[in-house]
């Protein structure tokens, strides 16, 4: 410790001898001197993590950033529910969980999450297990809705009775399902004027559809199409009776060439209520029979109708064609 200059003062008897001792302050600037360097590595670090989100940012696609903002989101808000903690184990309000884990429970006995836990009501989880049923269900629609279509264009390639009929024939996919119609032309008509009988072509047509139809498990609705043009004096037999009547022929001929009669959801005649030409409701094609392969969300499939492999349909695709020469009556008794 230095010690300031001591000053001695004389005085009086009994005067006191003083000593001064003055404290020399020490700089601050060695205290001070690292200070900074705290600072910027602070700052060193702030850019580093800056940057690196840049990179991140640019380099990750949308799915990916989705991703890592439900991993750092601890809760989420489905409508009509309370928040649950997110994590990996899914568990229901039965008591346990998915993973197999026993749940912790409070006092009062309710299940409690933890951080690797999310929590759904058997709702939800129903509901979810529904969505995926009927994504795959879609999914075998679709292969199955390809695999009718192109069951029907080789048909119609390689059978001789049916050359010249692919024009008359429009396969498309609607809302409820692949729709199939046959419909009549200027050169080609499929029922005698005026009535159900169905002419020989379009028997052996409506026939090879047969085993198209029973590849798939998926249930079908017939209807009966008929033109604008009022049938003769009988007001009693209008055009809504004839269409009625040819669906049901379509649906005979089919279930005679083998087609499981519980595929069938519904027939129906819809008279000129819905022309396929709607500018001219007279045209001929109009008159048409429309066999439409339903969805399974639209039509439950049928435990009684059989599924009969491609290999498996060679017996129905004998009784399809050549029918020309072996026609039955018309008021022959069908199912």
């Amino acid at each position: 410790m230095s010690m300031a200059p001591v000053s001695k003062t004389h005085g009086r008897k009994g005067d006191t001898l003083l000593f001064i001792r003055r404290k020399r302050r020490r700089s601050t600037e060695m205290e001070s001197h690292g200070a900074w360097k705290i600072a910027y590595a602070d700052f060193v670090t702030a850019m580093m993590a800056f940057f690196l989100l840049m990179w991140l940012i640019n380099t990750t696609t949308q799915d990916q950033k989705n991703a890592m903002a439900d991993y750092f989101n601890p809760y989420q808000q489905d409508e009509n529910t309370t928040p649950k903690p997110q994590g990996g184990i899914i568990s229901i309000f039965d008591g346990g969980n998915m993973a197999g884990q026993q749940m912790d429970q409070d006092k009062e006995g309710n299940p409690q999450t933890t951080k690797d836990q999310v929590i759904i009501t058997k709702e939800q989880f129903e509901k979810i297990k529904e969505k995926m049923d009927a994504s795959k269900t879609d999914k075998e629609d679709v292969d199955g809705f390809k695999q009718v279509r192109d069951s029907i264009d080789s048909a119609l390639e390689r059978m001789p009775e049916l050359r010249g009929l692919a024009n008359n024939v429009q396969i498309d996919e609607v809302p409820e399902g692949l729709r199939i119609q046959i419909v009549d032309k200027d050169d080609f008509s499929m029922f005698q004027l005026g009535s159900a009988a169905l002419t020989p072509r379009a028997r052996t047509l409506v026939r090879m559809l047969a085993p198209a139809l029973a590849q798939v498990p998926n249930r079908i609705a017939v209807s009966g199409h008929t033109d604008s043009l009022q049938m003769g004096g009988n007001a009693k037999y209008s055009n809504w009776e004839l269409s009625s009547d040819r669906a049901n022929a379509a649906r005979r001929e089919m279930v005679d060439a083998s087609l499981d009669i519980e595929k069938f959801a519904r027939v129906e005649g819809r008279a000129d209520s819905d022309p396929l030409i709607k500018e001219n409701l007279k045209d001929p094609r109009n008159r048409r029979i429309s066999i439409l392969v339903l969805k399974r969300s639209v039509a439950p499939i049928s435990s009684g109708a059989k599924v009969r492999k491609p290999e498996d349909t060679a017996e129905m695709m004998l009784k399809a064609p050549n029918v020309m020469n072996s026609l039955k009556p018309a008021g022959s008794k069908n199912p």
